[in-house]
Order: structure tokens, then sequence, then C-alpha cells
């Protein structure tokens, strides 16, 4: 069979290593059939590979599952508030905990005191079957991962304890999504997906190096995809992430914080825009001249930019707590904290 052939290759590694394999699509994409097939091809066909799947779904008690997705519907995708983001961060704190016990001398033992809560409590049950005893291992992580920054979260678990990491993409249209989501007996709303397929971020290897290790295959489950998949698999296990050195943390520490700076900025300009356009919009329902419209428009962009610069200077400084929320949530479709001082700071500036 041309799968089991292509994992055949897996066996000649001498150095036995983790992997971190996540797919990433939208629901019903496919990616459960993927790691499935993955898990059966994997652990039947190479005694020297262990196999886990940390399928989202499948740690969630369907009531608790039920009351985040009202949660997502009611607060957006990526509130502040939303319960989905304290489970993933859970959830990213139990393959940590997974991965250190994998890693430590003597092989892996199972200590349900490392896992403090009840989904990764089901995961730790999946365990007892799995021999990991002097193999490579392979983790699969199940689940839309939408954002570039949620399949990061497990880049950086990767470089912390310098085991390997590859990404898997499963491409499918909205519409595809939808109809395949429709038929579940739990489905997700409509519009989420929707949302979901609108904010959707791609791997990049070119624009990322550590995205290097990625693979996009279309949703539909094919041999051809299996044996891609494997080979990216192969190649990813012979490449362990490195700890990046100190000239290299604080190299990246500046790029990040260069970037960080100028989004911040850029976003206090948007975000100004807006005001001033609801401003001249107030102004305008009220019967204002265009004459009177225009030079309030002048003196309200005027003030914008004297502000910006004061921003840039340093002159007005954005308190940290606020830039710490911008750079977690940046897409978080609430009214963010940037906003809200933005706005306080321009309403309360001499014209």
């Amino acid at each position: 069979m041309a799968e089991s052939n292509s994992s055949q290759s897996l066996k000649q590694q001498s150095k036995h290593q983790i992997l971190l394999l996540v797919l990433c699509g939208l629901p019903a994409s496919g990616k459960t059939t993927l790691a499935n097939r993955l898990l059966g091809v994997l652990s039947t066909s190479n005694v020297s590979l262990s196999t886990l799947v940390v399928t989202y779904d499948s740690v969630l008690d369907p009531e608790v599952e039920e009351q985040m997705i009202s949660d997502m519907k009611q607060h957006g995708l990526e509130s502040e508030t939303s319960s989905w983001k304290a489970f993933r961060k859970g959830l990213v704190d139990c393959v940590d905990t997974l991965i250190s016990n994998l890693a430590a001398d003597g092989g892996f033992t199972v200590d349900r005191d490392d896992f403090d809560n009840s989904y990764c409590q089901k995961l730790v049950e999946k365990l007892s079957g799995i021999d990991f005893r002097d193999k490579d291992v392979v983790i699969i992580i199940d689940d839309n991962m939408y954002y570039r920054s949620m399949r990061y979260e497990y880049f950086k678990l990767a470089r912390k304890h310098c085991v390997c990491f590859c990404e898997v993409h499963v491409k499918c249209t909205v519409d595809e999504s939808l109809s395949r989501n429709s038929q579940r007996d739990a489905p997700v709303p409509a519009d989420v997906i929707c949302k979901m397929a609108e904010k959707f971020e791609p791997p990049d290897g070119e624009s990322n190096h550590w995205e290097n290790f990625s693979l996009v295959i279309d949703s539909l489950s094919t041999d051809q995809n299996l044996i891609s998949v494997i080979n990216l698999i192969e190649e990813a296990l012979q490449k362990p992430v490195k700890t990046p050195d100190a000239e290299s943390i604080a190299r990246e520490a500046e790029i990040s914080r260069k970037a960080t700076t100028l989004n911040v900025f850029h976003q206090c300009d948007i975000h100004l825009r807006g005001l001033i356009s609801e401003r001249v919009g107030r102004m305008k329902k009220l019967g204002r001249s265009k004459r009177e419209l225009a030079d309030a428009a002048k003196c309200l962009n005027s003030a914008r930019q004297e502000l910006l610069q004061k921003i840039h200077v340093g002159e007005v400084s954005i308190p940290g707590h606020v830039i710490e929320e911008f750079v977690n949530a940046p897409n978080s479709e609430d009214p963010c904290s940037l906003r809200l001082f933005i706005e306080h700071v321009f309403n309360d500036y001499q014209f």
C-alpha cells in the first residue's frame, strides 16, 4: 500500500524526537478525518513511532461546547471574555506538560496531578494505551487555528522544548464548509464560519520563517494528500526547532517591539480618523453648513496630526496594559482599551 511504504522511511530516524503537527482549516474541512487516517497509518505501519491526536472538540463536554459557541456568537470570535480563549490556553498548557513528561529522562509516565483541568484529564486517559518508550512521538493538534497567533503558541512550545514542528492547512471553500457543517449533530453557527473564513490567516513560510515546514492540501482525503503529509512529517522530524541564543532573542525582541510600536501607532490613527468621521457626522445631522463641516474637519484633522506626533515622541504615553491587550487580541471585535484610551484623550484635547 502506498501510504504504508511512505511511512516506512520514518523508521530510519536514529534519534528519538517529538513533533508537533498543527492542523488548521475551516470547520468541517476534513482536519479530523486526516488526523484519524494519519493515526491509523502511522500507528500500524511504523513500530518506531507513536501518534497522539489532540482534537479540541473531543475533550469538550457537549454542554460546555454549546455554551462556548453561544459565548462566541455573543462576544465575537476573539473577545477578551470569550471562554474559547481560556480553553485554548489551558490546552496549550496541557500539551506543554505532556512534552515535558515525554522529554524527561527515563521515559514517559502519566501523572494526573500535572494536568489541572477536566479536558486535560480526558487527554491523559487517551495516553494510557500508547507506548511511548524509545519512540519518536507525533502529537497532532486538530483545531481550526484560523489566526496565525494561535499556531504560534505551539511553535513556541516546540522552541521551548527543542522539539520539531510543522503545519498542515486543510483547505476548503466556505460553501463546502457550510454544507458539511450543516450535516453535523452539533453544527457551528454559519455566521461564525463566515467570519472565521474572512479572518483566516493561512501558513506563510516565505514571510514567517517559523512556518517553513507547512503544507496546504485540499479537503478531499486522498492517498496522495496522506503521502504528502507523511513526507512533511519525515522532513520535520529531522530538524527540531533550536532554542535561539541571547543575541537572536534580543534581535527578535527588538524587531517585535518596533513592529508593535508601528502597529499601535497605525491603529491609533485609524481610531482617530473614525472619531473625526463620527463627530463630523453628528454635526451634519444637526444641520451645520458645508463651510462649518469643512472647517471642523480641518481643525479635527490638525488635532489628529498633533496628537499622533505627541504619541510618537512620547509626550502622550499609552498605558502598558492597553498595549498588552492590543498585542494579545489585535483582532478583537469588542471596543478595545486602545480605542477607549484614544477617544478619552481626543475628547479632552484642546482645539
